[in-house]
């Protein structure tokens, strides 16, 4: 992605993005809304010396409106079997919940439920995660840039909910994305629009779940050679990927940890999806 006064030369290319549907592609590209002036050149000596891996963009198979609730949508989660889906935003600064019918599947017949108001700790939620029963809710988002507990009497129920405590997170000032490990022992937290620090910071909580005993591990994953606006973050079942959804350059970009769980094993991966639509949070 180039930005700027930017000039590329001497390069040799091994690889770049391919999308076979169209049989287009490239090896770099300007950042959107980047302005051409009169200098020149600004690609000198530059080689490409394969074709690339073949990339089938990803198309939404289905889409789920919700506006009524929240005009401008950042996090969203689901139950473990997929029949309950959560959404907030920076609009209602409330968590929104609705039912599927068939678990996972936004063409099935999906319901609003209910929603839950955060609101008095953070204005601005971006991201949504529970704990593995759902007994535990946790948000975080730019207004306070802090992470908030709640807890719920019975799992995945937000009519339910009741708050908890926060942790003051100091690291970053602007949160964007939120994370756990599957044992609750691990917490990351994503800096975003307008953070300095375009990184997932990483925290471990001696008591799994309780983000009182969380501590900052001094470990950190940059994405600005990625996107220098990062949003939602995810792990894969096993924490051996993790993936961040940039905001700026609409990518999800894959990371391989040697490490579960363990930010400071990650490497970027070469594979990069190009999302077609403006898109803030994943599951």
């Amino acid at each position: 992605m180039l930005d700027g006064e930017t000039t590329v030369t001497d390069l040799t290319i091994k690889d770049f993005y391919y999308n076979s549907t169209d049989n287009t592609g490239y090896a770099f590209r300007f950042r959107s809304g980047a302005k051409v002036t009169s200098r020149s050149p600004y690609i000198m000596n530059v080689t490409v010396i394969t074709q690339g891996t073949s990339i089938t963009t990803p198309t939404a198979s289905s889409t789920f409106g919700v506006n009524a609730q929240e005009t401008n949508p950042r996090g969203i989660t689901f139950n473990n079997d997929g029949t309950k889906m959560f959404i907030v935003g920076t609009t209602g600064a409330d968590v929104n919940e609705y039912t599927l019918s068939t678990g996972f599947d936004l063409s099935s017949t999906v319901t609003f439920v209910d929603s839950f108001s955060v609101g008095a700790k953070e204005s601005g939620p971006t991201a949504v995660k529970f704990n593995t029963d759902g007994t535990k809710m946790f948000i975080t988002g730019v207004s306070s840039s802090n992470v908030h507990e709640y807890a719920l009497s019975t799992g995945f129920d937000v009519s339910t909910a009741s708050f908890t405590q926060t942790l003051v997170t100091t690291v970053d000032n602007d949160n964007f994305g939120l994370d756990f490990s599957a044992d609750g022992t691990k917490m990351y937290i994503t800096g975003g629009a307008y953070t300095t620090d375009d990184k997932t910071d990483q925290y471990t909580l001696s008591t799994a779940w309780d983000i009182s005993t969380a501590s900052y591990d001094s470990v950190s994953l940059d994405h600005s050679s990625q996107d220098s606006t990062p949003g939602d973050i995810l792990f894969n079942d096993d924490g051996t990927k993790f993936y961040m959804l940039g905001s700026s350059g609409h990518t999800i970009s894959e990371y391989t940890l040697s490490t579960a769980y363990q930010l400071s094993s990650a490497s970027f991966s070469t594979e990069t999806y190009i999302v077609t639509q403006s898109h803030n949070g994943m599951t």
